[in-house]
């Protein structure tokens, strides 16, 4: 028998699941809609105070108070990297105010407080906006939060067990991009060159220009490997390609005449 009061709860359900899909996809999309960061170096800084302090949030409207207080402090040039490279962060989807934009801001504060030269400071941005340009969106949130640590309290390492601090001396920041590993046949395609080089070298110093029938076995044997080894390198050179185009990069900080760093 047809139940129209069933019906109507199974409609009504139907409705609010809808209704809490478009919520989940629509705010955060409205969140960052409401965001804008002008290119005006006046209007920049209004506009960053306006986007941390609507997070309520005590320690991010900390962060805007100090940030609009050392903003006239940065170069025309640096407030243009700065504001290139915030432009380009909000156009991501997975960079929130809170933590990203706030760790942000608080390293450019803390670079002011501990008088990081101009050139280490311009570094500094260069390698934010790469890593804007290249990271995704969870170690775009480590990269920020670990330089913040660096520039703000000085801490290079951080654990549920110790943590590892540098105080006084100086450093530097560099960008360095990991050295490409050889794969596993490439290695072997090497060991077989040196060991073939070892053989040569040995068989100009014993040979009598006849060779021997051990020589002869040898050279089939290497040739049969070589060939195996070739062939997988062939199938598997796809493979290489991929990893080689995932290359990493890391960030390198430099201490120069820094104390001993203390565990806590």
């Amino acid at each position: 028998m047809f139940s129209v009061s069933k019906f109507l709860r199974e409609i009504t359900m139907m409705r609010l699941k809808f209704y809490l899909i478009f919520l989940i996809v629509a705010v955060p999309l409205l969140c960052r809609a409401q965001y804008k960061l002008a290119s005006d170096p006046a209007q920049f800084v209004v506009d960053v105070s306006t986007m941390l302090n609507t997070t309520n949030n005590q320690g991010v409207m900390i962060v805007a108070s100090n940030f609009n207080s050392t903003w006239a402090g940065f170069s025309d040039d640096q407030k243009k990297k700065i504001i290139e490279t915030c432009q380009k962060m909000l156009k991501s989807k997975k960079l929130r105010t809170n933590p990203n934009f706030s760790d942000f801001f608080a390293t450019l504060v803390a670079s002011k407080n501990a008088n990081l030269s101009g050139s280490n400071l311009d570094t500094l941005l260069a390698i934010t906006q790469y890593a804007v340009e290249k990271y995704d969106g969870q170690k775009l949130n480590t990269y920020f939060s670990t330089i913040r640590l660096v520039v703000e309290k000085g801490m290079v390492y951080s654990s549920g067990y110790n943590r590892l601090y540098f105080k006084g001396g100086s450093y530097n920041f560099r960008l360095v991009k990991a050295k490409e590993e050889a794969s596993v046949i490439d290695q072997y395609d090497q060991l077989l060159a040196k060991e073939e080089q070892q053989d040569q070298a040995q068989t100009q110093t014993t040979d009598d220009g006849w060779g021997n029938a051990k020589d002869i076995d040898k050279k089939k044997k290497n040739f049969l490997v070589t060939g195996i080894i070739r062939k997988q390198k062939k199938i598997a050179g796809e493979h290489w390609m991929k990893v080689k185009q995932s290359r990493k990069i890391k960030i390198s900080i430099t201490l120069v005449m820094c104390q001993l760093p203390s565990h806590q």
